[in-house]
């Protein structure tokens, strides 16, 4: 898995971003890659760390990385706020709904 996360082919490096048995390390590294759909699929895994998935919500460009941050289940209420006013009317959707679905006790 670890070599996938090297590979040359930005769709491997993906499919390794998207294994749920991609290491913490791992997701941290390609959280960072050049490729924004490799970052997509690091905002989505539920192994990805808080303080990665931080990261990514205050520095990523592409508005639907920032909105996987957002559908990210361990994504906390204060980055789901500051997506909440994120700019992009997509990502402030999704932060707004999940916080709305948290206060309602429909996600945890």
């Amino acid at each position: 898995m670890e070599r996938n996360a090297q590979h040359e082919n930005p769709m491997v490096r993906a499919t390794a971003a998207a294994s749920p048995h991609a290491s913490p390390a791992m997701l941290r590294a390609l959280a960072v890659d050049d490729d924004p759909k490799v970052r997509e699929w690091v905002a989505r895994n539920t192994n990805t760390p808080l303080s990665v998935l931080r990261t990514i919500a205050y520095t990523e460009e592409h508005a639907p990385v920032r909105a996987f941050v957002a559908w990210n289940p361990n994504v906390d209420d204060q980055t789901l706020n500051f997506l909440a006013q994120d700019g992009d009317p997509q990502v402030e959707a999704v932060a707004k709904m999940v916080l709305d679905s948290r206060a309602e006790g429909m996600v945890e």
